[in-house]
């Protein structure tokens, strides 16, 4: 539908606003006038999504026909000035919140941190003592510059577990005695236990919560896929197994009515039965092989019995009912596919059958070029998807699309600073639908509205918002957020319109959670970054761990070899009433109940501070009176592993998309004198016809080349980049003369 010339009036006004923003922005950049440039950044810049957000509500206060066109028309605004902000403007590294709107109801919740600088605990004081900065001067100027260690006066309740950190001066909270389940998700009475897993991508549970799965990667160097499953009904507890797919699988999804797990790689659908009408399985059963082949994206189960998965401009299908099986093992369902092309080093584990063929294709024909890289089905109809844009395509959109009428776009959904990671639903309240985005925030939508109603700095602009689950205990609206870098899960009451506390995950970053309603229960699948693909921890120091936990912090064990703590870990030993580090994968389940027995802990890992790191870098550690050490340790242990980091692309399959690399530099052997006088003589030969006498010439200049290894921190794909460094200028030679120089 075409929109009203006053609108489109509009819209080219705030087009071209954006256009002679980005200008003065580069005149700015240019002429190095940086004060400027900033202020820019933070006023007309970030007026100008604001202004689109204002004009999008009064249009939708009239309800317009046009009014998808409409916002359709805004996302391309936003596209253009977030693509323009991350890439060559380089303006932010998180976009701050411009989709909020206080006065109009639409909040803003932030969490203050109790510390007035958000780094690792460790940095600071050693930021500090670089800049020669006294910290009593800088605790006058900005604050408290560390938080006070844990105390049990903390707790909310007597019964609250010791890996909770509550906010202080917290507000009347939204649970009350006559919310029992919801209380005790607030006061933090919970059982807190973990097992080890493979690395994980996705944690989902089903519909009806009769089966918690996780998919990952194993093996060497994780080039496996690798599948974790529990079914909290037997005491069988978690269990492993190989899909025995091709490469990593990366999506997943899960129907409760066929009780079937569908996971997927690139090229290939397989699914796995838990149980049926009799009973459940002891251990999964494969029953299905899809060839999805140029369809990677998510994967989702329809309720009229089709299996769908997104690829570029619409969407994969299969009948259900008609797909051949895998009715006893060793049965080929296709082709036979060759087992060498595969990036697994054990490739005799491939299960070999290419699939079924798709069904039907279903096009996105409102948006032809729509690639789904998340998606979630709305529990109130199954058949409409929540679908996040490709953002390597710089679209940052948010799009329902109903796959029951061909791929039709229902809505659109504004606000996002970033590439959407996840999303969260809650058959209780099937209207509202909440997303995780890169930029750091958490946002609940209406499906009702384009903008978000609540928005929830989860990370503090610091860090990426990678996992978000939406629950209503007792009816009330509860989100638990996780993320990487500040290695815990926090816990929002969306009603009082406040965080409540942090729960910890033993400085393993947060890859994704599933909540368990029948059981109250948190799952998060969690993983340890510093461990390397071979299992190798790295960037260890001995432990400085209270006698007791909740004891005073000057009663401390000298350096303790035996219980050690990540150098660069977001917390000190002394942030949580228990101290531990996991010190590898681990699935947690955190089961709130009314009378918890709050000695059940998870146990401190087995990392080390002597175990192999092929890539050290050694520095002295800053002393600082702000450092958690002991002296014994000051005294006895100097050497530290702190690594360099660059923020890139990564080309991991997982992955697609800016994350932190682990830099080092590649440094191979040194050939023998064979070998480098055979390369020498092979390079200048190449070109010359193939004389059989060496034919040597002066250069110009010469050059180092520079090999750096980069490992992605998220999906540890490796890559390699050559820089050559100009070493000497050489001006030439007579060619009479050996040796001599050029005269002027």
């Amino acid at each position: 539908m075409t929109l009203p010339s006053r609108v489109q009036s509009r819209l080219f006004a705030l087009s071209q606003r954006l256009r002679q923003c980005q200008a003065e922005l580069k005149l700015l950049d240019a002429e190095e006038r940086f004060e400027e440039h900033d202020a820019l950044c933070e006023g007309e810049f970030m007026s100008i999504f604001r202004d689109t957000c204002a004009l999008v509500q009064e249009e939708h206060a009239t309800n317009p026909p046009y009014l998808l066109e409409l916002i359709s028309e805004v996302q391309k605004i936003h596209n253009k000035g977030i693509g323009y902000a991350y890439g060559i403007g380089d303006l932010y590294d998180f976009m701050a919140s411009w989709a909020h709107d206080d006065a109009a109801g639409r909040t803003l919740i932030v969490d203050r941190s109790e510390a007035a600088l958000s780094l690792p605990h460790a940095t600071i004081p050693m930021m500090l003592e670089m800049l020669n900065i006294d910290p009593e001067i800088a605790m006058q100027k900005v604050g408290k510059i560390r938080p006070d260690p844990w105390h049990s006066s903390m707790k909310r309740h007597s019964k609250s577990t010791v890996l909770a950190r509550f906010r202080p001066d917290l507000p009347a909270l939204s649970a009350t005695r006559s919310t029992p389940l919801a209380a005790s998700i607030y006061d933090a009475r919970c059982e807190v236990t973990s097992i080890g897993s493979i690395s994980p991508i996705k944690v989902r549970m089903s519909g009806k919560n009769s089966c918690m799965a996780m998919i990952g990667a194993c093996g060497h160097k994780n080039r496996a896929p690798g599948l974790n499953f529990c079914l909290p009904d037997d005491s069988l507890g978690v269990r492993f197994l190989d899909p025995r797919l091709s490469g990593v699988a990366t999506q997943m999804a899960m129907d409760e009515d066929l009780q079937m797990i569908f996971i997927g790689d690139r090229d290939r659908i397989k699914s796995f039965a838990w149980g049926d009408d009799e009973g459940l399985y002891r251990e999964l059963s494969p029953v299905h092989t899809l060839d999805s082949t140029c369809s990677d994206g998510p994967i989702a189960v329809l309720p009229n019995g089709r299996v769908v998965r997104a690829g570029v401009g619409g969407v994969a299908s299969w009948v259900i009912d008609e797909l051949e099986t895998h009715r006893f093992e060793g049965e080929i369902i296709g082709d036979e596919l060759d087992p060498g092309q595969t990036s697994r080093d054990d490739p005799s584990e491939i299960e070999l059958s290419s699939g079924s063929s798709r069904s039907s294709f279903i096009r996105f024909t409102q948006h032809p070029n729509l690639t789904p890289t998340v998606w979630e089905p709305l529990p109130s109809n199954p058949s409409t998807l929540i679908c996040a844009e490709h953002f390597d395509l710089i679209k940052y959109g948010c799009v329902s699309v109903d796959l029951e009428y061909g791929g039709k776009t229902a809505a659109r959904y504004l606000g996002h600073g970033g590439a959407v990671s996840d999303f969260s639903v809650s058959a209780t309240d099937p209207r509202v639908f909440l997303t995780a985005c890169h930029d750091g925030y958490a946002r609940l939508f209406d499906v009702r509205q384009p903008l978000p109603v609540i928005t929830l700095d989860a990370c503090g602009a610091d860090a990426l918002c990678e996992a978000i689950v939406l629950a209503h205990p007792d009816g009330i609206p509860t989100v638990f957020t996780g993320t990487g870098k500040h290695e815990q899960i926090k816990v929002w009451d969306i009603r009082a319109r406040t965080p409540v506390y942090e729960l910890a995950t033993g400085n393993n970053a947060v890859k994704s959670l599933a909540w368990d309603s029948k059981r109250n229960c948190l799952y998060a699948a969690t993983e340890c970054m510093y461990m390397d693909r071979m299992g190798y921890r790295h960037d260890y120091r001995p432990g400085n761990i209270p006698k007791e936990s909740g004891e005073s912090i000057e009663e401390l064990h000298e350096g303790d070899y035996e219980q050690c703590w990540p150098i660069g870990a977001w917390h000190a030993e002394d942030y949580f009433g228990y101290t531990f580090d996991a010190g590898n994968q681990r699935i947690f389940r955190y089961a709130f109940k009314e009378n918890p027995d709050v000695t059940v802990l998870p146990a401190y890992g087995d990392a080390r501070v002597d175990e192999y790191d092929p890539f050290c870098i050694n520095l002295h550690p800053v002393r600082s009176s702000l450092v958690n050490v002991s002296r014994p340790l000051a005294d006895n242990y100097k050497m530290v592993n702190i690594p360099k980091t660059r923020r890139t692309y990564c080309k991991g399959k997982s992955c697609k998309k800016h994350t932190p690399h682990k830099v080092t530099q590649y440094k191979k052997g040194k050939d023998s004198i064979f070998a480098q006088g055979k390369r020498r003589y092979d390079r200048k030969q190449s070109g010359y016809g193939g004389q059989t006498k060496p034919v040597f010439h002066k250069k110009a200049k010469t050059t180092k080349k520079v090999v750096l290894r980069m490992e992605c921190t998220v999906c540890k794909y490796k890559m390699q980049l050559a820089l050559k460094r100009c070493k000497h200028f050489e001006l030439g030679g007579d060619k009479k003369t050996k040796g001599a120089a050029l005269q002027f």
